[in-house]
């Protein structure tokens, strides 16, 4: 895990070279563990999406899951999860750039963002 996080904070640091302090405030609580992060890819057409029609039917069961999900999970570990800008949305009610990165705690509570674009 060691290892996922540097990658992660080497890959930030390349980003985004002007780090505030609300960043700093991110990668400490990363270090600690626990949180939920959100990637939001840069665009890649062909991806499936609930944003797409024929995929909208399954939005509901594909949010009740990944909330399921969210809440059986139980580490010390960073949940890192690469998705969509909808899927963004729907779970934390706000939007994102093409390649931000969010982080919550398990109880949704809003830590911060990295945009790396």
């Amino acid at each position: 895990m060691k290892y996922i996080n540097f990658i992660l904070l080497f890959l930030l640091s390349i980003f985004n070279s002007n780090y505030s302090q609300a960043n700093d405030l991110v990668i400490s609580e990363l270090q600690k563990g626990g949180k939920i992060v959100f990637i939001r890819h840069s665009l890649a057409p062909g991806l499936n999406s609930f944003y797409q029609e024929k995929f909208y039917k399954y939005k509901d069961e594909q949010i009740k899951s990944l909330k399921k999900y969210i809440s059986n999970w139980n580490s010390e570990k960073n949940l890192i999860l690469v998705t969509h800008f909808v899927v963004i949305s729907e779970m934390l009610n706000f939007g994102t750039s093409s390649g931000e990165i969010v982080v919550i705690d398990k109880d949704y509570k809003f830590i911060g963002s990295i945009e790396t674009m």
